[in-house]
C-alpha cells in the first residue's frame, strides 16, 4: 500500500541558501539548480529514508522557485509505501514531508 502527502509553502529566505540549506538535509538522492525561460532560478531536490519501525520506504520531492530576493516557493511530495495497511495509517510520508516544512538550518 502506497500513500501521498503535498504541501505547498513559502520561505522566508533567499532561494541560494535555501537550496543548500535543504539539499544537504534531504538531497541524498539527487538534486538539480536550473532557470526557466524568464531566468528564474528553480530547483528540485529528491531525497528518501527507511523507517524501519513501519517498514517502509519514503521518498520526498522538493520543488523550489525564487519568488523575489528574499523569498523561495517550495513544493514538497512525499510518498511512502510499505508492505502492510499500517504503513500507510502511521504515515511515515507525513512525517517526513513534515521534517523539511520545519526544517530549521543549523548554519
Amino acid at each position: 500500500m502506497a500513500t501521498v502527502n503535498r504541501m505547498k509553502c513559502i520561505v522566508n529566505g533567499a532561494f541560494e541558501p535555501v537550496f543548500e540549506a535543504l539539499n544537504k538535509a534531504f538531497g541524498n538522492v539527487y538534486s538539480e539548480k536550473f532557470n526557466d525561460a524568464d531566468q528564474n532560478p528553480r530547483a528540485i531536490i529528491l531525497g528518501e529514508e527507511y523507517f524501519f519501525r513501519m517498514r517502509s520506504d519514503t521518498a520526498v520531492i522538493i520543488i523550489l522557485e525564487k519568488q523575489s530576493s528574499q523569498t523561495t516557493k517550495a513544493e514538497i511530495i512525499s510518498y511512502a509505501g510499505g508492505p502492510w495497511l499500517l504503513s500507510s495509517i502511521w504515515s511515515p510520508h507525513k512525517t517526513y514531508a513534515h521534517e523539511v516544512n520545519f526544517f530549521r538550518n543549523p548554519d
